[in-house]
């Protein structure tokens, strides 16, 4: 081979590698959302706290964000007939929980024939529909097979009721009217219609903003010579509940897909936005969307909500390697090393979200097995085999 082909060779490859790298970055470019860390939208002109009533199940997890029912359920026990009110159907199929606000029952639903994404009305008490809206049609990305296209728990604060979902490459919060109006549809993010479960992530109100998780990892995830430039690609968006407007929005450093859902309470005297993800379980500041806290842990991504319990965050995981960290939650910074109150690689649930009951801390496996732990040093009380498997949450 002469000089001049090899030369003519290695400068065809160069120029294979040039067009490859400079794909990937316009690749990145435009699936990647910009941060908004100030916003000309006043606080003060931002809907007041919402103010459900104790018997309202008003979004994900329930009034408190913690899964317990205020003074405890109406019943304990169902079959086909034995305590069932009413019963109504539903067109397609859909995972989230619905809510409840007075007398309305708010369900998401998605035909995935069809590829629309509804949100459904029925009356309390008698479960007649009042009214279902369409929300979107068309452009459904991948799922799970164990997923759907309406997982996410919607939101209702009184005035609207909030749901949000994966369509045409982009993560959509819907505001509708208390009798099934549209009042405004927003993006929050670039959400890629690859992401190989799907969405799954409920989304949560806090003074004023609602506010969506959109944790994906967009990199070239088989080629890891590219996967540095695309980990910070996932988001945290704060829409205004009035127009849907981003109010905030920050990156997330996501090495790996993730589908846990964000709860904000109130700890160590400040509030707390809490959502554990890929190697890092993070507190922020729900306001600014600006990192408090953060902690160290082994799974690579979670699928479910922390609990809490006094001003310590619990929370669990399973993929690929399991541990339960319960953490104190009045730090700054990097508290892996400080502030961790004991770690557990047993016992883990990865889809139900790990529950604190009376003092007690209950983790539901995906194998159908029930275990008590003491959250005080992560010792187990008792363990139960309850039968099947399970993804829904214990309340």
């Amino acid at each position: 081979m002469t000089m001049r082909i090899r030369r003519a060779l290695s400068l065809a490859c160069l120029t294979v590698v040039a067009t490859l790298i400079a794909a990937a970055l316009v690749a990145h470019q435009r699936l990647t959302v910009s941060e908004i860390r100030s916003t000309a939208v006043d606080r003060s002109e931002l809907l007041p706290p919402e103010q459900p009533s104790p018997g309202d199940w008003p979004w994900w997890r329930g009034r408190n964000q913690d899964s317990i029912v205020p003074g405890g359920p109406q019943a304990i026990e169902w079959s086909v007939a034995a305590n069932v009110r009413w019963k109504a159907p539903i067109p397609g199929r859909g995972h989230a929980t619905p809510c409840t606000w007075g007398d309305r029952v708010f369900v998401p639903t998605a035909d995935e024939d069809a590829q629309t994404e509804r949100l459904l009305c029925f009356d309390l008490r008698s479960g007649a529909e009042r009214w279902s809206i369409e929300l979107s049609a068309g452009g459904f990305g991948l799922k799970h097979p164990k997923n759907s296209y309406a997982s996410s728990s919607p939101a209702c604060d009184g005035a609207h009721v909030y749901h949000s979902f994966a369509a045409h490459g982009e993560l959509w919060v819907a505001a509708v009217t208390l009798d099934g109006r549209l009042a405004w549809k927003h993006s929050a993010g670039n959400f890629p219609a690859n992401l190989e479960h799907g969405y799954a992530a409920s989304l949560l109100l806090f003074e004023g903003t609602v506010i969506v998780a959109g944790d994906c990892y967009r990199g070239f995830s088989r080629l890891r010579l590219f996967a540095a430039p695309f980990r910070n690609t996932g988001f945290l968006t704060a829409l205004d509940r009035r127009t849907g407007a981003v109010v905030w929005r920050v990156h997330r450093d996501n090495p790996a897909n993730n589908y846990a859902s964000p709860i904000v309470a109130r700890l160590a005297d400040r509030w707390q936005l809490l959502l554990p993800g890929p190697a890092r379980i993070v507190a922020y500041d729900p306001q600014t969307g600006d990192e408090l806290w953060w902690c160290r842990w082994k799974p690579e991504r979670a699928a479910n909500s922390v609990a809490v319990l006094g001003d310590e965050v619990i929370a669990s995981g399973m993929y690929p390697n399991q541990e339960i960290v319960c953490v104190r939650a009045d730090g700054r910074g990097d508290v892996s090393e400080t502030h961790v109150r004991w770690r557990s690689t047993k016992n883990a649930c990865d889809v139900p979200s790990p529950l604190v009951y009376d003092g007690r801390l209950y983790l539901l496996g995906d194998d159908g097995v029930l275990t008590c732990v003491n959250p005080d040093d992560g010792r187990v009380a008792w363990r139960q085999r309850l039968g099947g498997n399970f993804t829904a949450g214990p309340i």
